[in-house]
Parts: structure tokens; sequence; C-alpha cells
């Protein structure tokens, strides 16, 4: 059982509080920047209508994050609720039935996504110039919709035990794998934005990986 690394209940509690938030609203930015960091390097190195069609997919992707957030807020109330009662067999259940859940959410949200990729594309006007490119990538970025919401929840778990610094060194190690992948796999080994999109998958296994290591 992870110990609880933040006691609001002694001290200063709007100190604790900012001390406790800052890194989240940290790692959430950094969450956002991979993205941005994709489209910096694709604009860079494949010119705008490959830009234009990682940007497409890029809001999709975000959508997703933005349901997955939503999601762990949930789960990180419960959690931090049954930590501070310090039931721990509760806590345990909850653990394996949230587990269960979020992965066949994660496995649902990918199949669907990867096969309906062309209806999401019309539905954004995707101009047909660029409709190739921006279902591969989104179709690559649906397969690793499970290592998305992993590390988020277990990020997510950490915080409700009161640890909200780890996830931030999680996700910046997935950003600078990110931002080190990007530049290898699209130009140095000339998969385009199929390189983009697996720079991020991969940045995200790994930080998956670690994360439940941890």
């Amino acid at each position: 059982m992870v110990l609880l690394k933040t006691d609001f209940t002694e001290g200063s509690i709007y100190k604790k509080l900012f001390l406790f938030s800052l890194p989240i609203l940290l790692t959430n930015l950094l969450q956002v920047s991979m993205q941005l960091i994709n489209s910096l390097w694709v604009g860079n190195l494949l010119g705008s209508e490959a830009l234009a069609a990682v940007t497409i997919g890029a809001t999709v992707i975000t959508l997703i994050l933005a349901f997955v957030l939503g999601i762990n807020n949930a789960t990180l109330t419960i959690f931090a609720q049954l930590m501070g009662k310090k039931d721990k067999e509760q806590i345990q259940t909850y653990l394996s039935t949230f587990v269960i859940t979020l992965f066949v959410l994660s496995i649902l949200i990918g199949s669907m996504g990867f096969i309906f990729v062309e209806p999401i594309l019309t539905i954004l006007n995707t101009p047909t110039n660029i409709l190739d490119s921006a279902k591969t990538y989104l179709q690559i970025s649906f397969i690793g919709t499970l290592f998305l919401v992993g590390y988020n929840f277990v990020i997510t778990v950490l915080r409700a035990f009161g640890d909200s610094k780890t996830p931030l060194y999680f996700v910046f190690i997935a950003t600078l794998l990110n931002a080190v992948l990007d530049p290898l796999l699209i130009a140095g080994f000339k998969m385009g934005v199929s390189g983009a999109a697996i720079a991020t998958i991969v940045a995200q296994t790994l930080t998956f990986i670690c994360s439940l290591m941890y």
C-alpha cells in the first residue's frame, strides 16, 4: 500500500493545496504539449499539408484526453475519500473495479476510433488532400489509447495517495521522449506523420510501464 504523501489536516491548508496543485497544473500542460511538439516537428520537417493532418488528429486526441481526465477526476475523488478513511479493503476493491472498467473502455474507444476514423474526419470537414495522412495519424494514435488511459490512471491513483510530484516526473519523461523520437522517426527513418504518432505511443507506453513498476 502506498503511504499518504501529503496530509492536509496539519499545517497551512492553503500552502499545501498550492504546493500540491502546482505539479498537477504542470503535468496537464506537459500532456497537452505532446501534441504541440508533434505539430512543430511535422510542420518543420514535412510541410503545411502534413501539419494540417496532424493538427486535425491532435484535436480528436485532445478530446479523448479531456474525457480520460474527466473520468480520472471522478476516480481521484473516490480514492481520496477512501484514503482519508484508511479503508484498505475498499481501496483494493475499487482499484480492481476501475482497472477492469478503464481497460474495457480504452479498448472500446481505441477499436471504435480505429474503425470509424473516416466518418470522424468527415464530420470535422477534413480536406480531401490531407485525408489519408490524417487517417493514418489518427489510426495509429487510437492503437495507443490503452497506454494513454493506463498511465493517466496510475497518475490519478498516485495523486489520490497525496503524491502529485511523481506523476509530473513521469509525464516529463514522456514529453522528453516524444520530443526526441519525433525527428528520429519522422525524418531519420522517413516515416512521415506515422512517425509522429508512433513516437507518442512509444513515449506513453514506456511511461505506463515505468509508472506501473513504481
